[in-house]
């Protein structure tokens, strides 16, 4: 027989049991916390960052509303319209008909309005202040050509020719029409022959 006390191992592992089992319960809630804190905290931060995605998509898209771009395509991307003059739908596009309203033109003047009409000119700038280039033009309104009257000038110069034999030949020339112009020309007899032209 050892001198040694029994050891109650039934009493032990129920403590064991008892100590695991509160082990387990502290490990279960501590993780749930963190788990809970964690998911609220990215849950803050996504809302935070889906806020901030709207404001700034808003505040680029409210920035490009009415701006005319060109692209090196046949077709507008998506979220743009093609500047022909169309009438749209003031509802629809009711944050472009807010900006340009109706300034290049009022569409069924209830319903619709216009965009403006591009197609084969060039966009200049508009002089907000006059005293410039363009004083008195009022925005969004085409501009006519206008060809202003000019004057080409030309030295003296001369064209020559020879032929071998005094025989009967002709000359011509033609030439379009390009505004108000004249040509002439002198020639000596030497023979017979002809000279032609179509001004």
């Amino acid at each position: 027989m050892t001198s040694e006390p029994q050891t109650d191992y039934k009493t032990l592992i129920e403590k064991l049991q008892s100590d695991i089992e509160g082990l387990k319960t502290q490990l279960f809630y501590l993780v749930n916390t963190k788990i809970e804190f964690t998911n609220t905290e990215l849950e803050a931060t996504r809302l935070e960052l889906q806020q901030t995605k709207t404001q700034l998509n808003e505040v680029l898209t409210e920035q490009f509303v009415g701006a005319v771009c060109a692209f090196a395509m046949p077709e507008p991307p998506l979220g743009w319209l093609e500047c022909n003059g169309q009438a749209i739908n003031r509802i629809d596009y009711a944050r472009l008909f807010n900006k340009i309203g109706t300034t290049f033109g009022a569409g069924d003047n209830e319903t619709t309005f216009n965009l403006p009409d591009l197609r084969g000119v060039f966009v200049r700038g508009w002089e907000r202040i006059a005293g410039g280039h363009d004083s008195g033009r009022k925005f969004g309104t085409y501009q006519n050509d206008q060809l202003q009257t000019h004057s080409h000038t030309d030295s003296g110069h001369s064209h020559s020719g020879s032929i071998n034999s005094n025989e009967s030949h002709s000359h011509s020339a033609s030439t379009s029409s390009a505004g108000s112009h004249s040509h002439s020309g002198n020639t000596s007899s030497d023979g017979l022959h002809t000279h032609t032209g179509n001004f």
